[in-house]
């Protein structure tokens, strides 16, 4: 009778721990998952704001262009 219930007791650590593996595994592949998600969202965030730095580059250029310009309405006369 001892052996028995020792090698139940082998048989249910056994299943124990292979289930314990598995539920570890599954919460390492969500957090893959989600790294993973979030690198890529990084990248198009950082792709975003290239995009809005070119764009604010090219409106301070024209604002320098406009303003430089003698037909700028800053360097027209007043009317009398």
């Amino acid at each position: 009778m001892g052996d028995r219930s020792f090698i139940y007791l082998l048989f249910f650590l056994i299943i124990y721990f292979a289930y314990a593996l598995y539920e570890q595994d599954q919460e390492s592949e969500r957090l893959f998952k989600i790294a993973t998600d979030q690198k890529e969202a990084i990248g198009k965030l950082r792709d975003a704001v290239e995009s809005q730095k070119i764009y604010i580059e090219l409106l301070e250029n024209r604002i320098r262009y406009d303003y430089h310009k003698n037909n700028s309405p800053i360097h027209e006369n007043p009317p009398i």
